[in-house]
């Protein structure tokens, strides 16, 4: 069961409501939701579920999650449809994109000689895909630079944007069905040694393009302070 199988991770309420909702309201529309799970997600919308994340993260949309929550609410409170058959569909494997050792630093083309370093920290299993996560080095620099600099400045990592806030952890969209986004990153031989924390339900995915305008921001807005200073 798919409870069983994140554990510790339900500790963390965000994480305990995205998991529950979802749950409760996709059992419930297949006639095949569980009195047990009906009820702890009920518990949650009574003790106020997420709210505390879109206040924190998306202001203007409270009102809207809100609504969402009380329709959730009225429908797990309301008689189930008649259970429903779940076809089984037989997958196709799941691409997987690099098989690289967790540590391992690729190096992200910024321009047409400087790079940024991003770090495997993890991987994460998607419905099609396992997709490595990274979190990217507060680094820049032209070639790899020595392990020992990497390790030194492995504490302190790029922060990424998305709907729920800053994101320590990103991973690579594709840009289409047929093309492996990592092929784009030099893998280096490079491991550092530091051990990242690692959620996989705690990453942003951005496409490359993105994950480069952010962190040449980040840079610019450091060379515009030093500049000043």
């Amino acid at each position: 069961m798919v409870l069983n199988r994140i554990g510790d991770l339900l500790k963390n309420r965000e994480i305990e409501c995205l998991v529950y909702f979802a749950l409760s309201d996709m059992a419930w529309k297949y006639g095949r939701l569980d009195q047990n799970i009906r009820q702890h997600a009920l518990n949650l919308i009574e003790e106020g579920g997420d709210i505390f994340v879109w206040e924190r993260d998306a202001p203007v949309e409270v009102p809207g999650r809100k609504r969402a929550l009380a329709a959730l609410k009225k429908r797990l409170m309301s008689e189930q449809p008649p259970r429903k058959e779940l076809k089984v569909v037989k997958q196709a494997p799941k691409k997987v994109r690099t098989t690289a050792e967790v540590g391992t630093v690729f190096l992200l083309p910024l321009s047409s000689k400087l790079h940024a370093a991003l770090v495997l920290i993890g991987y994460q299993e998607l419905e099609k895909s396992i997709e490595p996560n990274f979190v990217a080095l507060d680094w820049h620099g032209y070639g790899l630079p020595e392990e020992k600099l990497l390790n030194d400045v492995a504490s302190n990592v790029i922060l990424f944007k998305s709907g729920l806030g800053p994101k320590m952890q990103v991973g690579v969209l594709p840009a289409d069905g047929r093309k492996n986004p990592i092929d784009s990153l030099i893998m280096t031989s490079t491991q550092v040694s530091r051990a990242f924390s690692f959620i996989p339900f705690d990453t942003v995915y951005l496409s490359l393009g993105q994950i480069v305008k952010e962190i040449n921001t980040r840079f610019a807005i450091l060379d515009d302070l030093n500049s000043v200073m």
